[in-house]
């Protein structure tokens, strides 16, 4: 009995524990002044304020850093306050981890994070502890500083110099660093700063060894002793961030990284990034970070804290702070100010997209109506169709916004004195470089994105390949897609369309506005609908899939035209084919020609080099045998010695004809020539030799290896081959090295298009090279206006393949045959990458197939008839003033450009300047004011200041649009960055445009799921997200929305009811709105066959990105209907969440009338830091009196987020009078919030007697209480509020209390414990016992703001007393519970 009670007692204390805490859940806390502090140095007292107001997240703020013993050097910058205060407290705390702090289990030196935003002088900071490292190393210091972009040395230069520091910084003034070789002590780089990029840690020589060694190399010229090391600033060190990547295999970068810091274990590593992580996976790189302490690795420690969820990364970076070993400060937002605008998108380009939506419904039955007749569709095709389907879309959701975006821009400058800053990602140089490449530069239109994303991905993905060379199924599909093809021909253009749709949409407006409610719609016959439907059908595919015989008689009237046609187009193409063949032999004669004579110039002025080379080499040379240099001697083939003529025995009257050998040489066996350049070929002449060589057999198409070319005398030759082509898409098989500004290629390991070029040499065991088979692409070619079809196909041939195998002097010549069509049955090769798609398949013969050629071809016609919307970036620099008037800051090398004919040409963008200096003269045009708009793509979000600086001529307030968000969180906060930096005159408006159009809520939602990420890790709250703070909305991809979307699909194709509080659409054509969404998801291929129906894929069913990707095709219309219902499900289903107390809704503000601290005992401290681990324990007082509901009543009704309705008031329960025996009923006070951007019904903030913040509740649970006056309240409030000071919720006959238990169901005073301080330390005990207690591996820690009343505020883990006793008892096990009494461990 006694056991069954303590049970009870401990349930009972794990309720009252999380009826505390959930309670407070429900409380309107997420306000944003109640999220940043302003933040001062708690420690640091030197120094001056930090001229603009610096600000951390409140939990951050709560933290209080460690005390610290290291003295500082600094004293001469802090008194000419050339750093603030808050900037000398990271050097401080910087060298206390550097210098003082013990080293890490595996023996390396402690690191520091610097994780500031924009505006807190990241660069002073790193040149502040750039000096204090010179003081304490002396001038023999060397340091590394790796950033993301060469332009940034530049930054860095100055940073240096403000802090009047004479240390050099390599590469010194506009040089470069060696690319041939970076041995850079032999190079003249000594001691001092070295500038380098993280691409170049990656890079190679290309003769022994990685840059990243050679500068580790460098780097430990400066150990001279154990304790001794350089110092590695880690600027923008999210770079590194994918060392653990979900999927695919560690960028090269990350690994570089890691590699760097494992060789120098005594290095003192500083990681500096404003966006370091976004996700627990990318803190693999910051292997110096104190955070492994009880974890056996890594990904012991990742599980751990992804199991934990957002609680756990919000206290990752609280108690990283507590340890020392991290700050997080950012400018303050004050005076910013948000919106997310919704964008109309107009009528023209609806149509445009509901037209593009229902090709991409008919491109994907047809693919699989050809599939299904025996078309090889493989695996992989699937899944480029569906990741072309979102890249398609999203081009078109940009390019919809663009008019809008246009006018706010031009209303900004031209009206309200604004500077316009646009953000987006994606320039479209891609689809401009290769129309480029087929059309040439001058042309009628801007280069349409999509389109040329649809026509390749027909070109490279639709079938031409099947079992059979003949079948009705082909005959049949290739009619229908005709049908198809001819119902997209006879639509009216978009903008007719569009004005149509627009004028119907206001006519329907104001008949609903004038009559009585009722719509009257004129009645369609039987025939009429039936038609309506087939037209559609024809415009979706949904045609393919109709039973309706086709005629025979019209497919053999089809296939008779076409032959007629087919012959007619072959006379044509034969005569075009002889004059293209004839034209192509003239000039490749003539080509051959021009290159021999150029080969013999160049060959004559090598030789003339060489002799004059060689004269000067032989200074100081002499003879072997008398010792003596005339400048006429000759060398030896074996040893390259030189001799002369008259000393040997016997003496030589003349040089001898082909290789000599001296004495020596013939005496050991040395009979042939060497591997040294003594007895080897002019570059030159070999290159000459060869390539003639090659021209002479070109015609022949055989290939021969090329002659070696005849020996000649000389006393050394390089080892390089001339390149003598002036095209830069030649081949060239020594990979050159760059110093890109972007990692990114670097870090990539495959490519979704493959070339010729990308085929490298590979050397065999003889040293030969070979080279690897040539993949082609089909040549780019303009679609056919007419239906007729050819056998020919021209494929682009390359030119000779120029390859160098390992061990070779001169390259050898590969010359590659252009392939031939195959005719007859193939073998498809069973591997990942073509796999096929088709598990009944036991045939892998296909044959190449006429019919499917042409459906090809019907399907690129369609596209030219669809309209799509040019590059959004082009388009947008046009409406705004074009060229002259913006400033891009892209990394495109070409833009679009109209002239005042009307047409398009495409130009170089670096007209009057070098292309790495572009991004800068244009940013300097926008801030002097020269240009008032700027566009910003990833290539300028890092580094560039944009925002309205006091110190320039442009200081109009910026209005920064997004117009289109980027994956990753990172780039989101860089961007976001650009305009909200120090010395500002005003603060920034940030406007994220986002369409009405349902699938668009995918891209937002991964944004806001990434920025939620990111703020919980690095600034320790999930809500902190910077400039994207209203994107909170967009975050559905979470478990909620997986739950919410499985019932949605249940709904669909179950016929379950909807949640409560959710009603089923209804359609505006009045048809059922299961059967058609079902018909939608089938159109999209969520839905796939089986016996019971149509079902889901399982793979899908709570997959919300898929979903919404999916939801992209789909028309608008269909869109809004399905994403509004997915939308109510949501919030049903988190309203239900909240309601059952398991809703993770961040760190939660524990609201109480009275709050005080009842006890606080220390458990742990680290050894090394001397950090403190607390508990305190808080008692909570809920209760409302009946004066301080009237007080919050009256001031709610006084706002400006009241809701002016009869319905706030007082309310008691309508269902029980008598609760417990009381003698009164429940009582609350109603107040309707404000609807919020996703809410599609009312909810009321309530408040109850004994609860100050109890869930809110929608309108229709409000039902269930009854409205009552004042008087009537009162009675019933004041009764409540004395009754559950000691009482529950149960009343007078609590079944509980009667057997002696312990209740405190609804009582006013509770007491949870709060797990504060340096937490990182015991994290693992207590995850390991948190979870042992509740014996579940899904359980998620909770994080708790609480204000005591004495004004202190306390941030940590929330935990109950069956916790709390568990936490102990480990900890003294292990020998770790610290003593209060003895101050020390027990």
């Amino acid at each position: 009995m006694d056991r069954d009670n303590a049970e009870a007692s401990e349930q009972q204390q794990a309720e009252a524990h999380r009826s505390a805490v959930d309670d407070s859940a429900g409380a309107e806390a997420d306000q944003a002044d109640d999220l940043y502090a302003n933040y001062v140095p708690q420690k640091v007292t030197e120094g001056i304020p930090h001229p603009d107001p610096v600000v951390e997240t409140a939990s951050l703020a709560e933290v209080v850093p460690p005390d610290f013993t290291y003295k500082h050097g600094l004293q001469k910058q802090v008194s000419e306050g050339s750093i603030s205060s808050l900037q000398l407290e990271s050097v401080i705390y910087a060298f206390e981890k550097f210098e003082n702090a013990p080293r890490l289990a595996n023996g390396d030196r402690q690191g520091y994070f610097i994780g500031d935003g924009a505006g807190v002088g990241k660069g002073r900071q790193i040149a502040a502890i750039i000096a204090e490292y010179m003081r304490i190393v002396g001038p023999s210091g060397r340091v590394l500083w790796t950033s993301t972009s060469t332009d940034l040395k530049w930054d860095a230069q100055r940073d240096l110099e403000d802090l009047g520091l004479n240390i050099r910084l390599y590469p010194e003034g506009t040089s470069v660093l060696p690319k041939a070789s970076l041995r850079l002590s032999a190079n003249g780089i000594g001691n001092g700063v070295l500038f380098v990029t993280y691409s170049l840690l990656v890079s190679s020589d290309g003769i022994a060894s990685s840059r990243r060694e050679q500068i580790v190399e460098w780097l430990m010229g400066n150990e001279t002793h154990e304790e001794a090391g350089p110092l590695i600033v880690l600027d923008e060190s999210h770079k590194s961030k994918h060392l653990v990547p979900k999927n695919g295999k560690p960028t090269k970068t990350a690994l570089a990284v890691v590699a760097l810091q494992n060789a120098l274990p005594s290095a003192r590593i500083l990681y500096v990034s404003a966006t370091g992580a976004s996700e627990p996976e990318n803190l693999g790189y910051m292997v110096r970070l104190d955070m492994m302490r009880g974890f056996s690795d890594f990904p012991d420690f990742l599980d751990t804290i992804k199991r934990a969820g957002f609680g756990a990364m919000e206290m990752f970076s609280m108690g990283l702070k507590a340890l020392g070993a991290y700050v997080n400060r950012t400018l303050s937002y004050d005076g910013a100010e948000f919106e997310v605008a919704d964008v109309n998108i107009p009528p023209d380009l609806e149509v445009m997209y509901d037209r593009a939506a229902g090709f991409w419904q008919l491109l994907f039955r047809t693919m699989k109506s050809a599939k299904a007749a025996g078309a090889n569709v493989p695996k992989h095709s699937w899944a480029k169709f569906w990741s072309e389907h979102m890249r398609f879309f999203r081009q078109m959701l940009i390019a919809a916004k663009i008019p809008e975006l246009a006018a706010i821009a031009q209303k900004a400058v031209e009206e309200d004195n604004m500077a316009v800053v646009v953000g987006l990602q994606s320039t479209g140089e891609a689809a401009m470089t290769r129309q480029q490449e087929e059309l040439g530069s001058e042309q009628d239109e801007f280069v349409s994105p999509p389109k040329k994303i649809l026509m390749e991905l027909i070109e490279n993905t639709f079938p031409v390949y099947a079992q059979s060379m003949e079948s009705y199924e082909l005959q049949a599909l290739e009619f229908k897609v005709r049908e198809c093809r001819n119902a997209y021909r006879d639509l009216p253009n978009a903008a007719a369309a569009g004005r149509a749709r627009a004028t119907r949409a206001r006519q329907a407006a104001e008949e609903n506005d004038e009559d009585d409610g009722l719509e009257v719609l004129a009645a369609k016959t039987f025939d009429e609908v039936e038609a309506d439907k087939l037209a559609k059908a024809k415009l979706t595919g949904a045609f393919l899939d109709l039973d309706d015989h086709v005629d025979q008689e019209e497919i053999n009237r089809m296939d008779k035209e076409t032959k007629k046609v087919k012959k007619e187009a072959a006379k044509k193409e034969a005569a075009v084919l002889k004059k293209i063949e004839q034209d192509q032999y003239d000039a490749r004669r003539k080509q051959k020609e021009e290159t021999r004579r150029k080969l013999q110039q160049q060959a004559e002025l090598e030789r003339k080099k060489e002799l004059e080379e060689e004269k000067a080499s032989w200074d100081g040379e002499p003879c072997q045998i008398c010792k003596i240099d005339t400048g006429d001697e000759m060398i030896c083939d074996g040893c390259e010695k030189p001799y002369h003529k008259g000393c040997l025995t016997p003496p030589l009257e003349e040089v001898p004809e082909g290789d000599w050998f001296c004495a020596e040489c013939q005496q050991n066996g040395r009979t042939s020539p060497g591997n040294k350049s003594a007895g080897t070929a002019s570059p030159s002449i070999v290159a000459a030799t060869d390539v003639e060589d090659e021209l002479e057999d070109e015609d022949e198409g055989d290939f021969k290896t090329p002659a070696k070319g005849r020996a000649q005398k000389r006393k050394a030759a390089g080892k390089g081959v001339v390149d003598l082509s002036d095209s830069e898409d030649d081949y060239q098989a020594s990979a050159s090295e760059s110093e890109s500004d972007d990692d990114e290629d670097d870090d990539s390991d495959s490519d979704l298009e493959f070339d010729w070029r990308q085929e490298k040499a590979v050397a065999d065991k003889k040293g030969k090279g070979k080279a690897a088979a040539p993949k082609f692409k089909r040549a780019k070619t303009a679609s056919p206006k007419d239906d007729s079809d050819s056998d020919m196909e021209m494929l682009a041939a390359p030119p000779p393949v120029r390859v160098k195998a390992e061990g070779e002097k001169k390259p050898a010549i590969v010359k590659p045959k252009p392939p031939t069509r195959r005719k007859k049955a193939v073998d498809i090769p069973e591997s990942d990458d073509e796999e096929i798609d088709d598990a009944g398949a036991g045939d892998d013969q296909y044959y190449h197939n006429a019919r499917l050629e042409r459906v090809q071809r019907l399907l690129k016609q369609i596209v030219e008839l669809l309209e799509l919307p040019p590059n959004p970036l082009d388009d947008l620099k046009a409406r705004l003033g074009g060229p002259d008037a913006v400033a891009e800051m892209t990394g495109r090398a070409s833009h679009q450009v109209r002239t005042e004919d009307g047409s398009v040409v495409i130009e170089n963008r670096n007209k009057h300047c070098a292309l790495k200096m572009l991004n800068i003269n244009e940013k300097n045009a926008f801030m002097a004011g020269e240009k008032l708009y700027a566009i910003i793509s990833e290539a300028a979000s890092t580094g560039i200041s944009l925002q309205a600086d006091k110190r320039v001529e442009n200081t109009r307030r910026r209005l920064h649009v997004t117009l289109e968000l980027p994956w990753s969180a990172e780039k989101a906060i860089q961007q976001f960055g650009r305009t909200h930096r120090s010395n500002q005159a005003s603060a920034p408006v940030y406007r994220i445009m986002v369409t009405n159009c349902g699938g668009e809520k995918r891209f937002a939602s991964a944004a806001a799921k990434r920025l939620q990420s990111l703020g919980a890790l690095l600034k320790g709250d999930r809500r902190a997200l910077g400039a994207g703070v209203d994107l909170k909305n967009f975050d559905i991809d979470n478990k909620y929305g997986k739950d919410a979307l499985a019932k949605v699909y249940a709904v669909i194709t179950d016929g379950v009811l909807p949640m409560p509080t959710t009603t089923m659409p209804t359609l505006p054509s009045g048809e059922d709105f299961r059967t058609h969404a079902k018909n939608l998801l089938q159109a999209v291929g969520l839905l796939e066959d089986s016996r019971y129906g149509n079902r889901v894929k399982p793979a899908l069913l709570r997959k919300v990105d898929k979903f919404l990707n999916r939801l992209l095709g789909m028309a608008l219309q269909d869109q809004e209907v399905l994403f509004n219902f997915f939308s109510d499900t949501f919030d049903a289903v988190v309203r239900q969440e909240k309601s059952k107390g398991q809703f993770d809704d961040g760190i939660v503000s524990v609201s109480a009338e009275s709050t005080k601290v009842v006890d606080t005992t220390i458990l742990h401290k680290d050894p090394g830091s001397g950090a403190l681990t607390k508990l305190v324990a808080l008692e909570l007082d809920r209760g409302v009196s009946w004066e301080a509901a009237e007080a919050k009543f009256q001031t709610y009704l006084q706002s400006d987020y009241a809701v002016d309705t009869p319905k706030n008031s007082y309310y008691i329960g309508d269902w029980s009078s008598n609760i417990g025996g009381t003698g009164h009923p429940f009582v609350i006070l109603a107040m309707e919030q404000r609807k919020e951007y996703r809410r599609q019904c009312k909810y009321y903030r309530i408040i109850r007697p004994h609860n100050n913040c109890a869930p809110a509740i929608t309108e229709g649970d409000l039902v269930k209480y009854k409205k009552v006056s004042k008087e009537r309240a009162e009675k019933h409030w004041k009764f409540w509020y004395a009754h559950c000071l000691q009482g529950c919720l149960h009343g007078l006959g609590c079944v509980r209390k009667s057997r002696g238990e312990f209740c405190n169901y609804g009582t006013r005073l509770e007491q949870i414990h709060v797990l504060t301080g340096a937490v990182l330390p015991i994290w693992k005990d207590y995850n390991d016992v948190v979870l042992r207690t509740h014996h579940a591996t899904d359980y998620k820690v909770r994080l708790v703001r609480a204000q005591v009343d004495s004004g202190e505020r306390i941030v940590g883990l929330s935990a109950n007393d069956r916790e709390v006793d568990r936490l102990m008892e480990h900890l003294t096990e292990k020998g770790e519970l610290y003593d209060n009494v003895l101050g020390g461990l027990q």
